[in-house]
Order: C-alpha cells, then sequence, then structure tokens
C-alpha cells in the first residue's frame, strides 16, 4: 500500500493535496483492491521494507508478490448525462484479422501493456476530490484533489484512450470507422505496414521493421510500458501462440477456463430436479455462464448454443439447469486444450458467412439463429473470423421466418468482417452468404413477395438490394448436412464436427458450392 501511495503522489504526481474546506462539491472515497502478481524473485520470509525476517502468508501463492492499487469508487461521482465516459475496445474480429494478416504477411506479434496506464494521462479532465488513505498521513481537514485520473474514476478509460488516439494520429496512424480501437499505419503508396489493436492498456501489434521503428520512437517510447512479448503471450486473457517460422497463430482460453470456470456445488441444492437455486447459487451460476459466454464466443463454437439456451432460464433457474451447466463445464474444461487456427491467406480472400436457423427448437417454443463467418483464400484454406449463436428476439411464426431474420442478421455481421478486412488488409474482397432454405434463396433472387407475412417482404427487399447493389456477391443454397452453422442451432447431442474443423481451419467447402463450381445465380432485374 505504501508503494501505491508513493507512486501516485512522488512518481506521477498524480494529487494535490488540498483544504476540505477549499472544496464545496462532492468528495469521493477510495479503496485498495489487492491482487497477486507473478514474481519469481519475490521473498516473503524478509521484509520488503526494513529487510527484517518475518513469517510468510500462507495467502500468498508460491512465485507471486502481493500488489494493491488505490482505485476510486466511480460510482458516488455524480454524472453528467452529457459527458461520453465511454472507452472503445477492441472487438474479437478485428484481433482475429489482424492475427490472420499477421501469418499472411509473416510479421512477428507483439504483446505489450502500459504501466499504470491512468497516471500516465497528462490531466484530469474535470476537477474531482477525494478522501486520502491512511497511508497517506494527511490531517483531518485536508484531502486530495486529483489532477490525473485514477483507476475507478468514471472517465479514465476514456481519458486514456484520447490520449494514445491523439498521440496515433500525431504518428500518421488511421483509426478504424468500424472499430475505433485498430490503427494501421500506410506507407507513401498505400499500402499496410502495421495493425495496432487496443484494449484500453493493453495493446497488440504487429508489422515491418519499418513500422515496428516507428511505433517505438513515436509512440511507444512516449509511455512507460512493460516487457514486449513474442512467441507465447496472454492478450486480454486470451491465449495465443505464434509459430516464429510460419507466423500461424493459435488462440486458445486454455488458462482462463481452468482457473475461472469451476462446477456449482449440487450438494448445497436441496429438493428435487424441478427445485428453483437460491440467490447465492444463481450468482454463481451467472458467473460460470458469464465464462462459458466469453470462451464460446472468442473460440468454442461447437458450445456456444448450449450456453445461449442456458442462459435464458435465469427467471425459473433450477436444479435440472445446474446439472446441465456442470456438464457444459467439463465438456469446456475437456476442450479447453483446442485452439483456433489463424493461418495465412494467400491470393485472393473472400468472405464466406454460413447461417442457419431452427424453428422452436429451443425449451418454450424459442427459435434459434446461428452464423459462422471465414475468410477463404484461392487454395481454399480457411480462417473463422466470427460466429454467434442466439435467440431470434423477432415473433417467427415459421421456418422460412426464422431464416430469413436469421440470414439477415448474418448478412450484416458479414458486412462488418468485409469493412474491417478491406480497411486493415488494403484489399478489396467479396461476401457470400450461404443457407439451407432453398426457398428464401428463391424469393431473394426474385420479385416475388411473401404471400401470408407481409412484414417479411422488408428483410427480402434488403437481401435482394444487396445482390443487385453488389455489396453482397452471391446468396446461394447448400445441403442443410454440409450446413457448418447447423451446428449453432442444435444442443448438445447434435453433431459438432464442422465447426470444430473450421476452428482448426481444416474446413472445405461442399464440391457443389458455386465458389468452387462458378456458377452463380444472376441477381433479379430492377
Amino acid at each position: 500500500k505504501r508503494d501505491e501511495i508513493r507512486k501516485i503522489t512522488h512518481k506521477h504526481k498524480a494529487v494535490r493535496v488540498i483544504k476540505r474546506s477549499e472544496w464545496g462539491e462532492t468528495v469521493l472515497r477510495g479503496r485498495y483492491v489487492c491482487t497477486f502478481k507473478p514474481n519469481d524473485t519475490y521473498n516473503p520470509t524478509v521484509c520488503p521494507y526494513t529487510g527484517r525476517p518475518m513469517s510468510p502468508d500462507p495467502r500468498i501463492p508460491a512465485g507471486y508478490e502481493p500488489r494493491a492499487r488505490f482505485c476510486v469508487k466511480g460510482f458516488l461521482e455524480p454524472v453528467d448525462v452529457y459527458d461520453d465516459d465511454s472507452s472503445p475496445t477492441v472487438c474479437k474480429e478485428s484481433v482475429k484479422l489482424a492475427l490472420t494478416l499477421m501469418a499472411t504477411e509473416r510479421w512477428l506479434a507483439h504483446c505489450i501493456d502500459a504501466r499504470s496506464a491512468f497516471l500516465q494521462t497528462p490531466r484530469n479532465a474535470k476537477p474531482v476530490a477525494m478522501e486520502a488513505p491512511p497511508e497517506a498521513g494527511l490531517a483531518d481537514d485536508e484531502i486530495w484533489l486529483l489532477i490525473k485520473p485514477l483507476y475507478g474514476q468514471r472517465s479514465a478509460p476514456r481519458q486514456f484512450y484520447n490520449t494514445i488516439a491523439k498521440r496515433f494520429r500525431a504518428a500518421g496512424f488511421e483509426r478504424s470507422s468500424d472499430d475505433k480501437a485498430v490503427f494501421v499505419k500506410r506507407d507513401a503508396t498505400g499500402k499496410v505496414i502495421g495493425v495496432v489493436c487496443a484494449h484500453v492498456d493493453d495493446f497488440l501489434y504487429g508489422g515491418t521493421p519499418e513500422f515496428l521503428e516507428i511505433l517505438k520512437t513515436k509512440f511507444l517510447d512516449h509511455f512507460q510500458f512493460g516487457e514486449v512479448e513474442t512467441g507465447a503471450f496472454t492478450y486480454v486473457g486470451i491465449d495465443i501462440v505464434q509459430c516464429p517460422r510460419t507466423c500461424v497463430s493459435r488462440v486458445s482460453l486454455t488458462n482462463y477456463t481452468r482457473r475461472y470456470i469451476e462446477e456449482i456445488d449440487e450438494q448445497t441444492i436441496h429438493g428435487d430436479i424441478d427445485t428453483v437455486v437460491d440467490e447465492a447459487t444463481l450468482t454463481a451460476a451467472r458467473g460460470t455462464l458469464g465464462g462459458l459466454l466469453f470462451v464460446a464466443n472468442w473460440v468454442h463454437a461447437e458450445f456456444s448454443a448450449d450456453v445461449s439456451e442456458l442462459c435464458g432460464h435465469f427467471l425459473h433457474f433450477t436444479r435440472a439447469h445446474v446439472k446441465r451447466l456442470n456438464k457444459l463445464v467439463r465438456f469446456a474444461h475437456r476442450m479447453a486444450g483446442e485452439a483456433l487456427v489463424l493461418r495465412g491467406m494467400s491470393g485472393d480472400v473472400s468472405v464466406v458467412v454460413a447461417g442457419d436457423a431452427a424453428f422452436q427448437n429451443m425449451p418454450k417454443s424459442r427459435s434459434q439463429g446461428g452464423a459462422a463467418t471465414f475468410l477463404r483464400d484461392e487454395t481454399g484454406a480457411v480462417c473463422m473470423i466470427s460466429h454467434f449463436s442466439r435467440r431470434i428476439k423477432r415473433v417467427a411464426r415459421s421456418t422460412f421466418a426464422a431464416e430469413l431474420l436469421n440470414q439477415a442478421t448474418s448478412y450484416d455481421v458479414g458486412r462488418f468482417v468485409v469493412n474491417l478486412f478491406e480497411w486493415m488488409w488494403g484489399r478489396t474482397t467479396s461476401l457470400h452468404v450461404r443457407t439451407d432454405c432453398d426457398s428464401l434463396c428463391q424469393y431473394v433472387h426474385s420479385l416475388r413477395t411473401h404471400p401470408r407475412e407481409r412484414t417479411l417482404n422488408a428483410e427480402i427487399d434488403a437481401l435482394r438490394e444487396a445482390l443487385i447493389e453488389g455489396t453482397l456477391t452471391s446468396f446461394e443454397h447448400i445441403p442443410g448436412r454440409m450446413n457448418v452453422a447447423d451446428g449453432l442451432t442444435r444442443l448438445d447431442r447434435a453433431p459438432k464436427g464442422m465447426l470444430v474443423a473450421g476452428m482448426r481451419g481444416i474446413l472445405r467447402l461442399p464440391k457443389e458450392d458455386p465458389l468452387l463450381t462458378k456458377r452463380f445465380r444472376p441477381p433479379p432485374e430492377c
């Protein structure tokens, strides 16, 4: 705690002592957040201040040292409805596209994090006062005026983001309009020579030697950072292992799954299988499902549908749901070693979206939709960039309606990936959507309207217009048994082999696919 206070007051000069009578507004309070950080050199038997022997604390794990961070209780801070305190963070599609670009260009991926990031902001955007901790040694009538934002302050992440964004702009970087936390650097010819993904104070980047030198002199040297990691590292909880020879990346959540996702103790639940669990068990289930959602959305598409379906039962969460949740946890631990493979792309690259919907196949007659988005090159190699499995929120009265509503969402996701790809890679690409609903393909490729559900005609017209304008290159039918998204709409007993193959980068399109036969249905005439 004394080290933390010394860092705030002396190293970064983030506060100024004022009299309580000088401040006429709300005085915030703070608290310490104590954690353990890896440190093989820490000796728990010697006091770091006096050098005298002491008894080791049994709560400190071996190879770790205790750390304390003093944080503002930001929830006490007055809120101005006109202030935008949101801080952009990189999305998973951008991270996967960046790693695929690095594999394609044979760039080494680097990971680095800023030390005491918020204290490196030049100044606080608005005056904030708070009570100083006892370790600061202030008098009763003295408080801290925050010159720089501290952790916990509402606007601290946004202020640090504005600081780094300003520095990137000064260095000639471009910021994406689709993902505000991604920056690229281009050379004089307009070719991309490097990319940076920012997640608050964690940065993932890669590029040419020229780019690395520019980044070091014009950005990294202006802040205090930790050690640069390459090869195998963890970025925002994601385990990334990059081959030094091929630069192919393997993305997994092995450590996160084994460390944070645990089964719920069923012995504490009394009653039969339909007994509603108590509040403590429900809170634990929410945390476990949140962790599973994180794992499923990033890497493991094979149990996305199961996690999505369980999330819809929190209003009536029973012992039967706990059993299913524990079964999912055990499955996640078995699959924890599996990784998403992001390899280099050669030649022209296409974006392929496979979508599927299941009408009223979930409990309470709910309909489920899902889609998987891939990059595919001329050799047939694929990289899974995005996937989702979620309940169709609009009322679907038929299988056709469920398929249409899901394909409209799938197209939006595909366009998002296309826009990111073309901006980040500096190439043009084409978007291809696949569905196993043949009647939907016929409607989209004609000028017909739906005779019974007229509210669906707007979605049909949107897909048809995308085909005519060329923002959607093809919208074709594939058999259900060859649809990779089929596993995103079915629960645990459904075959998920194609999803796992897509995750491993060994998925191949069916031989009947128009991308291979080159026989596309022409778009309808206006």
